[in-house]
């Protein structure tokens, strides 16, 4: 996976590596602060920003604490769950230990009342003067108050008193990419590479994966 701000891929094709761009990713240019990229929402985002706010939703950047971490574990799973998520996107107990001791991971809760309804771990590159969406989940009983459009709006907010000029929110399957999208119209090309280094060692593994699953014998 190449850096999507530094993407060496001249580089990497020299050295045998086959490369592809996997997506474009969205970002949100903050360096005129957040009213203006607030402009450059979808109308339909915009709305639902504001309609989150007529439903009392607050934002607030807390603790990376085990109780805190132990929220957000709980409804990240759920969503998961509800999502039918592969196994890569469950993360271990201790993945999510080592990310609330480190300085740049920055948790931000969205609540109704004293429910949080959304919430999201951030990473933060200080010396790019960047900020990462990292993983991000709400509480679809609280749906109708968009707490996810309210989170990113958050998300910039935080960005901007922190002294950073974009938000990378990523990519991510159709659905999700597209719902990204309707926070601004930057996008950043992102790259994969592979390279095989033992060729004899993967023919072998690709020939046991086809008797085990003969009906892939036809996929690419």
């Amino acid at each position: 996976r190449f850096n999507p701000y530094r993407p060496d891929v001249t580089a990497a094709v020299a050295s045998g590596y086959s490369v592809r761009k996997n997506d474009e990713q969205v970002g949100i240019d903050i360096s005129r602060g957040t009213e203006a990229a607030y402009q450059l929402f979808r109308p339909s985002v915009r709305r639902n920003v504001r309609r989150a706010q007529q439903s009392s939703l607050v934002y607030e950047l807390v603790p990376g604490s085990a109780d805190n971490m132990h929220v957000f574990v709980e409804m990240y799973k759920k969503a998961m769950d509800f999502l039918m998520a592969d196994p890569f996107f469950y993360f271990s107990p201790g993945y999510f230990d080592g990310l609330s001791m480190t300085s740049c991971a920055k948790l931000l809760f969205v609540r109704h009342g004293e429910k949080v309804v959304a919430a999201t771990i951030l990473l933060d590159d200080e010396p790019n003067e960047r900020v990462y969406y990292h993983l991000g989940c709400f509480d679809r009983n609280y749906s109708l108050c968009r707490p996810m459009d309210f989170l990113y709006y958050a998300i910039c907010q935080f960005a901007e008193s922190w002294g950073r000029r974009a938000v990378h929110l990523g990519g991510g399957a159709e659905t999700l990419h597209r719902f990204k999208a309707g926070f601004s119209p930057k996008r950043i090309s992102y790259y994969v590479g592979s390279r095989i280094f033992l060729e004899e060692q993967y023919g072998k593994i690709c020939d046991l994966y086809l008797r085990l699953h003969p009906e892939m014998s036809s996929s690419q």
